[in-house]
């Protein structure tokens, strides 16, 4: 037993020492060959940065930052060009409409083929053809009630805004937007007489901004009594007839001075 332990002891010593050997002999001949890598990767960087400084007058530790605020400014002065693309094309647009106002002849009285009344022996009208335009109403021969009933319907902030309506077109031109064409809304009784007087009834966006447009040049005009009573001596209340008196013959067989507050509201809800 004492001879098989001093054999196992000494292949033990033996196994320990060709392992270090072994190992040693590893690390001598694998330390060189990274120090060569090493150096041959730090000569390839060293080669690169110095053909890039020759080519481009530059070190790389400069043109990195610089190649980023090269693309920044480049993206900027995109943004600017687009901005300023869209404010000369959108005042353009806007100077050729008021280039290519209608300003003639909107303010003068619109002649129109006479109705055609039927009447009875009496003297009483039973039946009309044609369009029927009533005698021309005075603000001072409205009721109240009339004039009243068609702001709540029409344009509630009449007295208040110049022309046109801020809040109501920006009503407008979202239902616009949501709907994908162009509609009606949002406009006031001037947009409206305007409409009426000066402007064909296409519905286009080159017409939108010329109705505005004349409605605040016809504010400076006009008085907001005189719009109203233009307005409602030319507005169509259907059945063929054209102003407030008109309608009022039409429907109620009276005069428009003698309208009371449901007819001045019946008549407000017709205007079209």
């Amino acid at each position: 037993m004492p001879f098989l332990h001093h054999v196992t002891s000494a292949a033990s010593r033996a196994w320990g020492r060709f392992r270090r050997t072994v190992h040693r002999g590893a690390q001598t001949r694998l330390r060189p060959a990274a120090e060569r890598g090493t150096a041959l990767l730090l000569t390839a960087a060293s080669i690169t940065a110095n053909r890039f400084r020759r080519t481009t007058g530059r070190s790389v530790s400069d043109g990195l930052p610089r190649l980023g605020l090269h693309r920044l400014r480049a993206f900027a002065l995109g943004i600017l060009c687009t901005i300023a693309f869209v404010l000369v094309a959108g005042f353009g647009f806007l100077g050729y409409c008021a280039f290519t106002l209608p300003l003639s002849g909107g303010l003068a009285a619109q002649s129109s083929p006479p109705a055609i009344i039927i009447e009875d022996d009496a003297g009483r009208a039973f039946a009309s053809r044609g369009n029927f335009r009533g005698e021309p109403v005075a603000f001072g021969q409205l009721p109240a009630n009339m004039a009243n009933a068609v702001l709540a319907v029409e344009d509630r902030r009449f007295f208040e805004h110049s022309g046109i309506d801020l809040s109501g077109i920006l009503r407008a031109a979202l239902r616009d937007l949501k709907s994908g064409t162009v509609r009606e809304g949002g406009s006031t009784i001037t947009q409206q007489l305007v409409r009426m007087t000066y402007l064909s009834p296409e519905r286009t966006i080159k017409r939108k901004v010329q109705e505005a447009m004349l409605a605040i040049w016809l504010e400076t005009r006009l008085s907001k009594q005189e719009i109203l009573t233009r307005y409602l001596n030319t507005a169509y209340f259907g059945a063929g007839a054209y102003g407030v008196d008109a309608a009022a013959k039409r429907y109620f067989g009276k005069g428009a001075q003698s309208l009371d507050v449901a007819e001045s509201a019946m008549l407000a809800g017709l205007i079209r």
